[in-house]
């Protein structure tokens, strides 16, 4: 006779202090992955004193297999080139969702995604936001419940990125 034994699924949680380093490191492999493909999601490494004050004001989030941070996202406010076409709503921005690299294919995106829009709920918010770049990331956001909004050519310091506004209504 033979068994499989159940894996006790990854466990959604706010960031403590002492795995802010493993969340960082997780962010950077992503920027680096990503650039070193060509894919201009992201443009350079998120400064770790930016994601540090995010830490500060409780707005990280991983998911965690045993103790582990394998997944990160952060819930804050919106971004200032979001400040027109979102005034006027409450914002419950969703940003920095990222895999640790030797856990892609497994899931945890989609997982982490699900479980950050869960507590938005918990928490009474109506909707949640984000923005991504204009290509295959926002067929991903659709299939969680994310509309595309509107569309627009953003300029960052590294230079112009398509991004699509999406809200998903909780």
């Amino acid at each position: 006779m033979s068994f499989v034994a159940e894996c006790p699924a990854p466990a959604f949680r706010q960031l403590r202090d002492s795995d802010v380093d493993a969340a960082v490191a997780i962010l950077d492999a992503a920027a680096e992955w990503l650039l070193a493909r060509g894919i201009r999601q992201w443009t350079t490494t998120y400064p770790r004193e930016l994601y540090q004050r995010a830490q500060e004001r409780g707005e990280n989030f991983g998911l965690f297999d045993d103790d582990r941070v394998v997944a990160i996202v952060t819930v804050t406010s919106a971004p200032p080139e979001w400040e027109a076409e979102l005034r006027g709503h409450e914002v419950r921005w969703i940003t920095k969702l990222a895999v640790a690299a030797d856990c892609h294919g497994y899931g945890f995106g989609r997982q982490l995604a699900q479980e950050v829009l869960e507590h938005l709920r918990r928490e009474g918010a109506p909707r949640a936001w984000l923005d991504c770049r204009n290509g295959p990331l926002v067929a991903f956001y659709e299939s969680l419940g994310f509309e595309r909004i509107t569309n627009k050519v953003v300029e960052f310091a590294t230079g112009p990125l398509d991004v699509v506004l999406m809200k998903s209504n909780l």
